[in-house]
């Protein structure tokens, strides 16, 4: 895959607690007033072990480790970070893609395009890769290139890919980086972290 590399990362997530405060809400819609996307605080222990477990020229380039609840999320850019792996503590099948063509923002739906992201309008994207995390794996994800969660194209309808579901669609844990994602693919491939 071009913007989305497997990691070999020697962290048990499973363990980690669910915190509650929230640090951010993204992704407001019509749908989900509250957000698509809620971020919340980590204890240090647990960002310090995340953190040891990234070469030092990888840790250098972090801004924040935060718990996020994901639910689906249209094709969208981040706006502040570079690159983020995800570290999924809980997945359901969902599937993330990335998408080629016209990057067209729509704020037909989001109330909060800018607050570090922007939905872009399918009308002119086509998908060009995929991959369906499972629980327990890490990802890094290149977020400047327009990606999406949805349900698995096969399984529904695609005027059901994203429409909320019931309960939350992912736990992950974020790290969010400021160095562009071709650099941090690079230093975790040195450091034998990318599968």
């Amino acid at each position: 895959m071009i913007n989305a590399k497997k990691l070999k990362l020697n962290l048990d997530v499973a363990s980690l607690n669910r915190p509650g405060k929230v640090l951010a809400r993204h992704a407001l819609t019509t749908d989900f007033p509250d957000g698509r996307l809620v971020r919340k605080y980590m204890p240090n222990k647990y960002v310090e072990q995340i953190k040891q477990a990234l070469p030092e020229s990888v840790q250098a380039a972090l801004i924040t480790i935060s718990y996020s609840e994901i639910h689906l999320l249209r094709a969208h850019v981040h706006t502040l970070d570079e690159a983020v792996i995800n570290l999924y503590q809980q997945a359901n099948g969902e599937k993330t893609t990335f998408w080629e063509g016209e990057i067209k923002v729509d704020d037909n739906e989001s109330f909060d395009n800018g607050n570090n992201y922007f939905t872009i309008s399918h009308e002119n994207l086509a998908p060009s890769e995929s991959f369906i995390a499972q629980s327990g794996e890490a990802w890094l994800l290149n977020v400047k290139h327009p990606h999406s969660v949805s349900r698995d194209y096969e399984a529904f309808p695609s005027d059901q890919h994203f429409m909320p579901d019931e309960g939350v669609t992912r736990y992950a844990i974020q790290a969010y980086f400021n160095k562009p994602y071709s650099f941090i693919a690079d230093e975790l491939a040195k450091a034998g972290m990318v599968e």
